[in-house]
């Protein structure tokens, strides 16, 4: 599994278009920015969604494991073909994100050039173990860890077991959710699960299971 860092990139918005961007970039600014007075740059993988119903284009930005927005769908589009090669190939693309509050964020996106040169950066193990080499223009690392274009991003690793157990024992009052960092929907589980009769957790349970959202996806598993 390598991770490349595309250069050049350009700055465009983070488009927070789901419930749960907002609460996740706040949290994840509120975390980088402890001591820190002003913008603060995070690095964010960027994961190609061909399986989103909405845009087979769809670009989604992750920090730190938790999904905050997506890309612009037009600038998407142009490197949409390149992302899905690189992760076909388990090859993450890592670009630098900047804070600006904890509401604004604008990612470092790659141009499609940076892109193709990525392509033909190796997805084996880098000599060296995670030692940074440079290769066509673009800087490899190899991560050794997660699935084959599982697009996850750097931070703590969460336990699949854990997940589903407190899934099956504690869904009702959202715990499961609270441990994967999703807080809003965890609230929303603890405040009105009970008004399903077990069916939410049900089928949030299954859910999480087959690993059958974005964010879940973008969580690195262990």
């Amino acid at each position: 599994m390598s991770t490349i860092r595309p250069q050049p990139v350009q700055e465009a918005p983070v488009l927070s278009w789901l419930r749960d961007h907002p609460q996740n970039l706040a949290e994840v600014h509120r975390y980088a920015s402890q001591g820190v007075h002003g913008p603060v740059q995070r690095p964010a993988t960027l994961v190609q969604e061909s399986e989103n119903p909405d845009d087979a284009d769809a670009v989604l930005i992750v920090v730190d494991g938790r999904p905050v927005g997506y890309v612009d769908r037009h600038l998407a589009a142009t490197c949409a073909p390149a992302l899905r090669s690189l992760r076909a190939q388990g090859v993450d693309v890592e670009v630098p994100v900047v804070l600006h509050g904890p509401g604004q964020a604008s990612v470092g996106f790659p141009h499609p050039a940076s892109l193709a040169a990525g392509q033909q950066a190796p997805s084996a193990p880098v000599a060296g173990g995670s030692a940074p080499v440079n290769q066509g223009g673009v800087t490899v690392v190899n991560t050794m860890s997660g699935p084959a274009g599982a697009g996850y991003a750097p931070g703590p690793p969460k336990s699949f077991a854990a997940a589903i157990l407190l899934s099956l024992f504690l869904g009702t009052l959202g715990v499961d959710r609270f441990y994967l960092g999703h807080v809003g929907l965890g609230v929303a589980k603890l405040l009105l699960s009970w008004m399903t009769f077990g069916i939410w957790q049900l089928i949030d349970l299954i859910v999480i299971i087959c690993k059958g959202t974005p964010a879940l996806r973008a969580i690195r598993w262990e």
